[in-house]
């Protein structure tokens, strides 16, 4: 991805000066140099990762001469004929208009309220020298990240936390509640916090209007609000889904370079991968490049279920899959970025190695399944306590009796506890078994924890499909693994794209019925509906995630970093900056291969050795 950055001071002309610092610390977003605009008290600056046709056209920043608007953006359009049209701009000239012109004429016509109209991945920001006004958009899923600090003097902004950290002014301060927060619970995100007390993130789906006397954040996209999705009968469900899905991805494979995919053997990347290797055959390009997770497979393990599904599609499709799970090396690499400044979530164990083999193949766009599980590939979570508060009570009992020998029981299980708390039928099932019910352990240091007040996670209950859905959009961790990996994934000049968290996609889901999403004892049920058209049937018709041999790998490339770092940490001549907040003595105990081998238990052990910033 491209890079963006700028500032609006508000009573101080020449912001030139000062943006070369933030274009510096984005450095690694620019394989194909930077550029910057500035006049009077804004400035605006780029760095260039050129990866389609339509980028190499559209020289960003840029001053526009028909809107007398400055603009700079990481955009990836998808609707510009109807766009185009919309804005009464005939064919001919909408071929002759970059995508930023696109946007600035749509700014001029609609103003704030002009992302509804904009399809595809973007952040932005566009400057009116005449209004003085600083308008920021991000788009509604927070595929393009954007972070921002706000001071009584001025507005600084870029896409990386380390870009707004360079602008002068900004304060390095730490956040003590979001440390808290993190520390103590390995799932906290927040939809607009960071580590910094002075930056923030714009939230996905929202706008950033900047004045000197007054800002305004706003809500443009609203998941709830999405249109019932029906239809008469399963089959027309199923061809209206894949008719956006396909549309999805086809939108995401334009490039200026190879492009590659990830494929587990699941539905979601299966499905990414097989679209994307036939349209690429329909226009005479190579297939794609192909990334799995799991070891390269020996002996007997080629054998295994993981395998065997991942070469039914590469099969089908001609596909040559690049096996490559994750070594010390990477693991160590992976604990030793700084959370605070590079955002971080545990599947880079496993995505860095990715990023690594891409980048040697030339890839420099990678598709991901990511969402799927969140929208059209939900699981169904929340349908029976949805029938249970509906009184549709013995098409529940039905429902129960067709997967459990005893139906009453999984009535309280899979509909009653689940209102009072999502992970409520987890505590009683550990509660059964004789364990009590704590997730991990607190690696936060006793003397800290006791003077902050950590920030909260909202936790949320399963109380219908449609609402699990939202809950689950609305809490942080789809964005907070897009920010990671586009951050991870600048370093490789990677840039990953999400076909099933398209805005389509996306409304089509939340649309449905919650029929849709469960069937008796399929669950998933559009996608294996409407999948059968197009993947292996034993891929399709597969009710087991599990992946036991990626895990393994994992886990034992873990057990073998733990012991190289608590080398490190006690070699130190002095603590970490931030051994303060972190319980050093307690983590120590937890860097032991055999106690890992024996309880894996990693999400908190990776929060605080990221958190230490080991460098």
């Amino acid at each position: 991805m491209s890079a963006i950055c700028g500032l609006f001071q508000y009573d101080i002309e020449g912001s030139s000066r000062v943006l070369g610092s933030m274009l510096t610390a984005l450095d690694e977003y620019g394989p194909d140099g930077f550029a910057q605009w500035a006049k009077g008290a804004a400035a605006l600056g780029q760095q260039r990762m050129l990866v389609t046709v339509e980028s190499q056209q559209d020289p960003l920043p840029r001053y526009d001469d028909t809107t007398h608007l400055a603009i700079a953006a990481d955009i990836r359009l998808d609707n510009r004929t109807a766009l185009g049209s919309a804005l009464g701009i005939s064919p001919a000239e909408q071929n002759q208009l970059s995508d930023s012109q696109l946007i600035l004429q749509g700014y001029r016509r609609w103003g704030e309220n002009c992302p509804n109209y904009f399809l595809g991945d973007f952040a932005l920001a566009i400057w009116d020298p005449q209004t003085k006004v600083l308008f920021c958009a991000r788009d509604p899923i927070g595929a393009k990240p954007f972070y921002y600090s706000l001071s009584p003097r001025g507005f600084f902004f870029a896409s990386d936390i380390k870009g707004v950290l360079a602008a002068p002014g900004v304060s390095h301060q730490l956040d003590d509640g979001y440390i808290a927060a993190s520390l103590l619970d390995k799932f906290f995100v927040s939809p607009d916090h960071t580590f910094f007390q002075a930056i923030r993130k714009l939230p996905p789906g929202h706008t950033l209007t900047v004045q000197p006397d007054a800002v305004r954040l706003e809500q443009y996209w609203f998941p709830e609000r999405s249109p019932e999705v029906r239809f008469s009968s399963d089959a027309e469900y199923a061809d209206a889904f894949l008719e956006i899905y396909t549309q999805a991805v086809h939108d995401r494979l334009p490039s200026r370079y190879s492009l590659g995919v990830h494929l587990s053997g699941g539905l979601d990347s299966s499905s990414i991968a097989v679209m994307a290797a036939r349209e690429m055959r329909r226009q005479g390009r190579p297939a794609p490049a192909t990334f799995c997770w799991q070891p390269p497979p020996v002996g007997s393990s080629s054998t295994a279920q993981e395998y065997a599904l991942i070469q039914a599609v590469c099969a089908q499709e001609g596909l040559h899959p690049t096996y490559q799970a994750p070594s010390p090396e990477d693991i160590l690499a992976t604990f030793r970025r700084d959370a605070a400044c590079e955002p971080t979530v545990g599947t880079l164990l496993n995505e860095l190695a990715i990023q690594r083999q891409a980048a040697t193949q030339g890839v420099r766009v990678l598709l991901s399944g990511w969402g799927g599980d969140e929208g059209a590939a939900f699981n169904g979570r929340g349908y029976f306590p949805e029938l249970l508060l509906k009184g549709r009570w013995q098409r529940l009992y039905h429902e129960g009796k067709a997967l459990a020998d005893h139906p009453w029981n999984f009535i309280l299980m899979a509909a009653l506890l689940p209102l009072v708390h999502s992970q409520a039928p987890k505590f009683l099932r550990q509660l059964r078994q004789g364990k009590w019910p704590v997730s991990d352990f607190p690696l936060i240091h006793p003397d800290f924890v006791r003077r902050v007040k950590p920030l909260c996670r909202q936790h949320y209950r399963e109380i219908g499909v449609r609402q699990t859905q939202l809950q689950l959009l609305a809490n942080g961790h789809i964005t907070a693994r897009i920010e990671a990996w586009a951050a991870s994934g600048a370093q490789n000049q990677i840039v990953y794209r999400y076909p099933l968290l398209d805005r389509r996609v996306l409304e089509f889901a939340l649309g449905l019925p919650p029929e849709q999403f469960r069937r008796r004892r399929w669950n998933r049920w559009l996608m294996r509906n409407t999948l059968q058209q197009i993947l292996p049937s034993e891929v399709c018709w597969n009710a087991n995630k599990a992946d036991p041999i990626r895990v393994q790998a994992l886990r034992e490339a873990i057990a073998e970093t733990l012991p190289l770092i608590a080398k490190s940490l006690t070699s130190r001549s002095t603590p970490p900056t931030r051994a303060g907040y972190v319980d050093v003595p307690r983590l120590m105990e937890y860097l032991d291969a055999d106690k890992f081998r024996a309880d894996p238990k990693l999400g908190n052990i990776r929060t605080a050795l990221q958190f230490l910033d080991l460098e």
